[in-house]
C-alpha cells in the first residue's frame, strides 16, 4: 500500500494519514522518503535479471476473412 501510494505521487502527509487509518503507527517521514530509492533498486534488479538463454518460438496463425482485404482476419499468437 505504501509503495503504491509512493508510486502514484501521494503526499507524505496523506500517506501518513492513510497509514494511521489502517493501524500503522510507526511510519516515519524518512521511511516514506526512502521508499522510492528502494523501489528503484528492486525495479532495476528485475529489469537486469538474467533471462532464459533458450530461443523463444512463436507460432502465428490467421483466420482469413473472405470478404475483407487479404491482410484482414483474426490473428493468434502462441508461445511454443
Amino acid at each position: 500500500m505504501v509503495a503504491t501510494c509512493s508510486l502514484l505521487g501521494v503526499s507524505t502527509r496523506r500517506l501518513e494519514k492513510l497509514a494511521e487509518t489502517l493501524g500503522v503507527t510507526s511510519l516515519s517521514r524518512s521511511q516514506v522518503w526512502r521508499l522510492p530509492a528502494e523501489l528503484d533498486a528492486q525495479v532495476e534488479a528485475f529489469r537486469t535479471r538474467p533471462l532464459d538463454p533458450r530461443p523463444l518460438h512463436v507460432l502465428l496463425a490467421r483466420r482469413a476473412d473472405p470478404e475483407g482485404p487479404p491482410w484482414a482476419g483474426t490473428w493468434w499468437a502462441s508461445l511454443c
